[in-house]
């Protein structure tokens, strides 16, 4: 008995500990940001899906996952590989050339991703981006995208070979940067066979993570010839890519063929290169040819334009955890001006491209939001609670969707951003700012404290701007729309209005009160979220089979928080879907209410 009375004791001071410790991670939990059930099914979502890539795939393109590829051992090469440079006699020849670069389909119908693959080509900062070689082991680093999500793939530059070609895809002049690059794609993507069938938007989205326009017409009456020259010209100066196809049937253009000299090869892509007045000069990379056309035959022997216009690497990013002050909304009194704000100098002529956007880190009542005013101080009287400040002075507020605020401004000279918050506590919130131009050409200061730390560097190091072109749903923001100005549009220049540096203030001072400004905040959509859409675990388009799925199943069993699975367009068969109801009313007894819920 006492024994056993002596062993007792520790067992409780041990239970009394490990409440301490309890309570103890509690506190700390609580102190701690707070974390929204979205942020964590996310976290789970990329967590089922790292089962389904191959281990020479790493996410992300950080300067870390590079050096981890590097020290990775790659298994040893089967019997039906060949090195590829035995056959093509050159081992590096993947730099970008100053002419037509021959595309040869293999043994694949992957002809979008080649489509694709040309555009990228085209461009010679964006291409050269895309891969890192590692001359001592030869082998080959590429960064690309599955589903919007960055990953980083290592390759040796073995593939598979058939009458003493590549099986696959290759490119002429004895260079091979065409067969590896669709071998790590396939890698990321689960096979070669899974290459096929992904639409060319998709496919761009795979190689580079740009979302490009893509404008197709059936009627070449209804394509403003003088607006496309326009828009041509500007693209030219902009350094944008773009491209030209006929995706129809040649029915299309069999009654130009008296007034056009130059008839397209179907769902080949045609690269812009140049214009000068009428004259635009289009290249061919699967024929290896280049031919001077006009405007008139671009819209009578095409019916596709697709233009990808921003680049990772012309956009750099800052980033900054801020904690609001309880100083109220811009024009509740004067100490709304004691916010945490932000001057932004732009020492350019011409404007730059700014995307603000603010995200909420912590699940707390109040309105959150951003204001841009353009000047270098907001002037503020203590007698009546009065702002003075021109209506031109005023750039935007940014519009609430959910649990960010964000919008999209072209500016220069001095402007003011501040934050703003209707929360009676501090409430802890991140500051993101794209902009694209040179980073010695932008200064940012901080008026609340004396120094703040921000990165400048190139934005594959952030997935600020890659969550930032999933969210928003107005694509205009981030990569304009030029549909609406080609098709049926009267013919007007594409140029924007030129920016006035001279700030004119307003004659009557435009007096902004306590409620008028409050009142455009209100207004503003400030719906909250929506709570089903942390239940929604998507894996559309995952190109799933029936063995990956059994891999990420039991996890799926274990999940009690999922209410909508999405599983469209996958390669499963209805043993694997019933298989997961069955489990699932074994767990919990809900097999009716699973069917009916949402199983796309």
């Amino acid at each position: 008995m006492s024994n056993n009375n002596l062993e007792d004791k520790p067992k409780s001071e041990k239970s009394d500990k490990t409440k301490s410790l309890k309570s103890q991670q509690q506190s700390q939990q609580i102190s701690q940001p707070s974390i929204s059930l979205m942020e964590r099914n996310l976290q789970k979502m990329r967590t089922l899906t790292q089962k389904l890539i191959a281990p020479n795939v790493l996410e992300g393109h950080s300067e870390t996952v590079i050096e981890q590829l590097k020290q990775m051992t790659l298994p040893q090469p089967s019997d039906d590989l060949i090195h590829i440079t035995e056959t093509l006699e050159e081992a590096h020849n993947m730099q970008f050339v100053s002419q037509t670069i021959q595309i040869i389909q293999g043994q694949l119908q992957d002809r979008e991703l080649l489509n694709a693959i040309a555009l990228i080509v085209s461009h010679q900062q964006l291409f050269s981006s895309l891969y890192i070689i590692d001359e001592e082991q030869d082998r080959y680093i590429f960064k690309l995208y599955k589903k919007n999500q960055r990953y980083s793939v290592i390759i040796d530059p073995f593939v598979y070979f058939s009458s003493h070609l590549p099986k696959y895809s290759r490119s002429g002049y004895n260079s091979i940067w065409v067969s590896l690059l669709e071998k790590a794609m396939s890698i990321i993507l689960g096979g070669y066979d899974q290459l096929v069938g992904i639409s060319l938007r998709d496919s761009i989205r795979n190689l580079c993570g740009l979302d490009p326009e893509i404008i197709v017409y059936e009627n070449p009456d209804n394509v403003n010839q003088k607006q496309l020259q326009q828009t041509l010209t500007l693209l030219q100066q902009n350094g944008s890519i773009v491209g030209f196809m006929q995706i129809n049937s040649i029915g299309f253009n069999k009654n130009q063929k008296v007034q056009s000299s130059f008839l397209p090869t179907l769902n080949q892509m045609y690269v812009f290169e140049s214009i000068q007045e009428n004259k635009v000069k289009i290249v061919n990379h699967f024929q290896v040819s280049s031919h001077e056309i006009t405007i008139k035959d671009i819209t009578q022997n095409f019916n596709c334009i697709v233009i990808i216009k921003d680049f990772p690497d012309d956009y750099r990013g800052l980033f900054i955890n801020v904690t609001t002050t309880t100083h109220g909304v811009p024009g509740n009194n004067q100490q709304w001006i004691n916010n945490p704000s932000y001057q932004i100098v732009i020492n350019t002529q011409n404007e730059s491209q700014f995307i603000f956007r603010l995200s909420e880190l912590e699940n707390q009542d109040g309105i959150t939001g951003l204001l841009l005013v353009n000047q270098r101080d907001v002037r503020t009287f203590n007698q009546n609670n009065v702002v003075f400040m021109t209506k031109q002075n005023i750039v935007q507020i940014g519009q609430r969707k959910q649990n960010y605020s964000c919008f999209s401004a072209k500016i220069k000279g001095f402007h003011t951003l501040f934050i703003f918050s209707t929360s009676k506590e501090p409430k802890l919130v991140l500051l993101e700012i794209f902009y694209s131009g040179r980073p010695s050409l932008i200064e940012f200061k901080f008026k609340s404290k004396p120094i703040i730390e921000y990165c400048i560097g190139e934005p594959q190091d952030s997935e600020g701007l890659r969550i930032l072109r999933d969210v928003i749903k107005d694509k205009e923001l981030v990569i304009g729309n030029f549909k609406n100005q080609l098709l049926n549009n009267p013919n007007q220049p594409v140029s924007s209005k030129p920016y006035n540096d001279v700030i004119e203030l307003d004659q009557e001072m435009a007096c902004i009160q306590e409620n008028q400004l409050q009142e455009e905040l209100l207004a503003i959509n400030l719906e909250g979220k929506d709570p089903q859409e942390t239940e929604i675990y998507d894996f559309n388009d995952y190109q799933l089979t029936d063995e990956g799925f059994q891999t990420i199943l039991p996890d799926l069993i274990a999940e009690p928080v999922i209410k909508e699975l999405r599983l469209r367009n996958n390669l499963l068969h209805d043993e694997s879907i019933l298989q997961l109801c069955y489990e699932l009313d074994k767990v919990v007894g809900y097999f009716t209410k699973l069917i009916n819920k949402k199983i796309k």
